[in-house]
């Protein structure tokens, strides 16, 4: 993906956008959990807000969204506010894993298959791209040994119209 503006929505402990930092990416997370928040490096917490994901939020526009293993955490009546809460940010490419039914974990209250999610976005005007979503697959599978579930479960989305053309959200 090109970009230079990421936020991921549900940051967990900041190592991601750590590594974007480093990379001299202009970063910004979301986090519900105050046990997560507090265990990030203070160079990246500075530049994340601790927010429940169950009410939305906009951050401002950036060119790519990441959220990784959020959505089986939150109850399926609050995925369209997870959806929304992406999709507002109306970035470029979007970068999305979420727990697939029959999957191991604590606290999965809304395991879906993949098509509920591509299906989700595309709704929203994202284009599910294949081949990126096993590129990335390939490439995670060999950085991720221990994560083997983030490489399985990766979708990767392009917009399929331009920001300016994006209906504005009615996320505060």
């Amino acid at each position: 993906f090109d970009f230079s503006t990421v936020l991921d929505v549900g940051c967990g402990n900041g190592n991601i956008l750590q590594t974007l930092l480093s990379a001299g990416k202009v970063i910004a997370g979301i986090e519900g959990s105050p046990a997560a928040f507090e265990a990030m490096d203070r160079s990246v917490r500075r530049m994340v807000v601790l927010h429940d994901l169950t009410v939305p939020v906009f951050l401002g526009h950036f060119d790519f969204v990441i959220c990784t293993e959020v959505a089986e955490h939150l109850w399926p009546v609050h995925a369209s506010i997870l959806i929304e809460t992406i999709c507002a940010h109306t970035p470029a490419h979007i970068f999305f894993t979420a727990a697939t039914p029959g999957q191991p974990g604590c606290f999965h209250h809304n395991t879906q298959p993949h098509q509920h999610w591509i299906d989700r976005f595309e709704a929203k005007q994202y284009q599910y791209s294949l081949d990126k979503s096993l590129q990335l697959r390939h490439e995670l599978r060999l950085a991720l040994r221990h994560t083997t579930w983030i490489a399985r479960n990766a979708l990767a989305f392009t917009r399929r119209i331009p920001s300016s053309l994006v209906p504005q959200c009615n996320v505060e």
